[in-house]
């Protein structure tokens, strides 16, 4: 059977790994902070803050840490509590998004059975010692061997697979989903695309791709099986 959609592009956080945002709860209950203090310092949704630079590989992650807890300490007195950490912040999001669902991975594979054309599309960043803005490939050899092993068996899991570290772009801006479609040399009409993020989707849709927001990762699987007729 011919499907119309023949290319289904993952998000890897929240999607196809565990949601990093459990992290920063943790995080914010060792230093006894407020709710969301955290996810506002974060402040993922700015395009134009430190975080989003680290994500498109502008700043380094030693700069990062440093303008990061320069403005935690304007914002927080820290007096009697545990000294703040944007290494140990950031830290705690990698470990909660390092869990592989083995059940999105199943689906992966039904799919790529059927010869559809399964993709990885994530914002992400080197957590490397350097003071410098180093290339994905000098990146790469400072990375931890356990960051390497698990990129390595996410890799395997998909035909292709894109990173905001190395494309130097980040979601939700357009010219990162324009760039995937034409490294695939296909159709955003001929696409689906799957992200816990509703602001990431939007620039797909707007291009004519089927998106699914993933608000409950059993429910987006149930949906693409039926699409797919996977039993």
């Amino acid at each position: 059977m011919k499907y119309p959609h023949q290319v289904v592009i993952f998000d890897l956080g929240g999607v196809v790994l565990s949601s990093p945002h459990e992290g920063l709860t943790e995080y914010e209950t060792e230093l006894n902070l407020p709710k969301y203090t955290l996810g506002k310092l974060l402040n993922y949704n700015d395009n134009d803050g430190d975080f989003a630079k680290l994500e498109r590989n502008e700043i380094s992650f030693n700069h990062y840490c440093t303008v990061t807890e320069e403005k935690f300490s304007k914002l927080h007195n820290q007096s009697g509590q545990q000294a703040f950490s944007a290494k140990r912040m950031v830290e705690k999001l990698e470990k909660y998004s390092s869990t592989i669902n083995l059940a999105v991975v199943e689906v992966i594979a039904n799919l790529r059975s059927l010869g559809i054309v399964t993709c990885a599309l994530t914002n992400n960043w080197y957590n490397i010692d350097s003071e410098e803005v180093l290339s994905a490939a000098e990146s790469y050899k400072l990375t931890t061997s356990q960051h390497k092993e698990m990129t390595t068996e996410l890799r395997n899991h998909f035909d292709h697979f894109f990173e905001s570290r190395e494309m130097l772009l980040r979601k939700p801006q357009s010219l990162i989903y324009k760039k995937v479609l034409d490294a695939l040399n296909v159709d955003a009409k001929n696409c689906i695309y799957l992200d816990d993020i509703g602001q990431n989707l939007k620039p797909m849709r707007e291009l004519g791709a089927k998106t699914i927001l993933v608000k409950n990762v059993e429910e987006a699987l149930k949906e693409l099986k039926e699409y797919y007729e996977i039993k």
